[in-house]
């Protein structure tokens, strides 16, 4: 699970309300070469807002940073994904992408 760093508030007429987003927001699938998966450390990313669409979906990122220890390399995973809110603003998951690995040294 990913502690989100971010809030979703909505105008009432009169003040804000606060919208909890699902627990479970969708994870990166990062892809490791083969045999350079079994030994990594997490070392950053996060959940991060990224632009209200039209529809009124919010499209989030979610980043994880691996090093692995095999080879010294780091490996982000991007993942975006959108959020929708019903009409009492209720959050659900509603479109996920693919993953993006990028292999820096």
């Amino acid at each position: 699970m990913v502690e989100l760093g971010m809030l979703v508030c909505f105008w009432n007429g009169s003040g804000f309300d606060k919208v909890f987003l699902p627990e479970n927001l969708p994870q990166p699938d990062i892809k490791f070469p083969k045999g350079k998966g079994e030994s990594v450390k997490p070392y950053g990313g996060g959940v991060r807002p990224l632009s209200w669409l039209k529809s009124g979906d919010l499209e989030i990122s979610n980043e994880e940073m691996m090093l692995t220890r095999d080879d010294g390399k780091s490996y982000t995973g991007v993942l975006k994904f959108t959020i929708s809110f019903d009409a009492q603003h209720h959050a659900s998951v509603k479109k996920v992408g693919k993953t993006k690995t990028e292999v820096s040294d």
